[in-house]
């Protein structure tokens, strides 16, 4: 499935929430800025709702192209 699961709540508007574990707090924050600099790219692509992206910290070892690629293949899962 990729490095991110999501849960997602039809709705007005667009909302992201991370949950992310990791093993230090700069490696969750690293993670989740990774992922919010990924989904504002993709933001127009996305349906509306609200969202709950959940990564490990192998997001960490995932170049922005991995993440890009996941997060299309999240958007096109939820908009079926």
């Amino acid at each position: 499935m990729g490095p991110l699961r999501v849960r997602y709540l039809d709705g007005s508007g667009l909302r992201v929430a991370y949950a992310v574990r990791a093993r230090t707090a700069v490696a969750r924050n690293r993670v989740r800025r990774r992922l919010r600099a990924v989904f504002r790219e993709r933001a127009e692509t996305l349906r509306p709702g609200a969202y709950l992206v959940t990564a490990g910290d192998d997001v960490l070892d995932a170049g922005f192209d991995t993440l890009r690629e996941a997060t299309d293949q999240l958007a096109r899962l939820v908009s079926r």
